[in-house]
């Protein structure tokens, strides 16, 4: 549980650094809306401009976040992180 807790809180070890992928596969399902919508706001802030997230088929982007992703690949789900103002 403590890798949950350094998704949802934005933990220290990674404020300031930038990924080119983030694989977030298996982990969204066990949250609810609320929950989803916050860990993907920090993984976008996270995330490179243009950076890849890879969530499993079952997953999905809720709508309140959703202008942050693009989806890069219409058959899997491989997000590209949109040039936004967070």
């Amino acid at each position: 549980m403590k890798t949950f807790h350094y998704i949802i809180r934005r933990a220290r070890f990674i404020t300031g650094r930038s990924f080119h992928i983030i694989l977030c596969r298996n982990v969204l399902i066990y949250m609810n809306k609320a929950l989803q919508e916050e860990v993907l706001a920090n993984i976008s802030g996270i995330l490179h401009t243009g950076g890849y997230l890879v969530l499993r088929e079952s997953e999905t982007i809720p709508a309140a976040v959703s202008e942050r992703f693009t989806r890069a690949f219409p058959e899997v789900k491989i997000y590209r992180r949109n040039t936004i103002s967070l």
